[in-house]
């Protein structure tokens, strides 16, 4: 019963906070949910400016590996043909 009594008293002003503001820190918690992983997976940069490019680089979602970009004359082809 000490333990229902504290808990009540601990989350009282929260849930009032809830009731007059209705805002929750649900956006910050799926925010931390992506960087959290993407903090494991950049670690180990020299400097801060590298870090952050991979940072981002991650949470943008870009492919690494993305498909080469098409030869200059297949380029040129299309052009030729929309052109027309």
């Amino acid at each position: 019963m000490k333990i229902v009594a504290w808990t009540i008293r601990e989350r009282l002003p929260n849930a009032a906070s809830y009731r007059t503001h209705r805002i929750t820190n649900a956006v910050a918690e799926g925010i931390n949910s992506k960087t959290i992983p993407a903090k494991r997976r950049v670690g180990g940069y020299r400097t801060r400016e590298n870090f952050t490019s991979a940072f981002y680089f991650y949470l943008g979602g870009l492919d690494l590996y993305s498909r080469s970009p098409p030869k200059p004359l297949q380029a040129l082809n299309r052009i030729r043909v929309s052109n027309d």
